[in-house]
């Protein structure tokens, strides 16, 4: 069900492509956009993922809106807008927002605490999420 869902969504990508005179569309273009868009998030997760305890929230904040942009940029691949495995990225990226929202930016994370642990549990839950989409589009 999980890959005619994927189909489907290739399909409607390919249809609005085809719709707005695009000349060469096909389901590797497709594809390749979703890889090279999954690739822009995966930076900013990986970076994210190496927080430390002398890192400040400013600079974890920082590497939020990078994150945040390139979410943006991948939810403007037709058919993938809509798509749960992003929705659900963007949910994990939602909850690491919210785990420092409050924060001073000139803190540590160390200074924060638990936090800290709950940040790099959130973060464990994205990488996963954008590497079951990588693996679902054999990226």
């Amino acid at each position: 069900m999980r890959h005619s869902r994927i189909a489907i969504i290739l399909l409607a990508a390919l249809l609005l492509l085809a719709g707005c005179g695009a000349t060469s569309i096909s389901p590797a273009n497709v594809t390749n956009r979703i890889c090279q868009g999954l690739a822009s998030v995966e930076q900013p997760l990986n970076q994210l993922a190496n927080v430390g305890d002398q890192t400040t929230v400013g600079e974890v904040k920082a590497l939020q809106q990078k994150l945040i942009t390139a979410l943006g940029v991948l939810g403007k691949i037709p058919g993938l807008s809509d798509s749960s495995a992003l929705s659900s990225l963007q949910q994990a990226n939602d909850e690491l927002t919210a785990t420092i929202k409050d924060q001073p930016d000139s803190a540590t994370m160390g200074q924060v605490g638990p936090k800290l642990q709950d940040f790099k549990s959130k973060v464990a839950q994205a990488q996963s999420k954008l590497n079951s989409m990588k693996s679902t589009f054999k990226c």
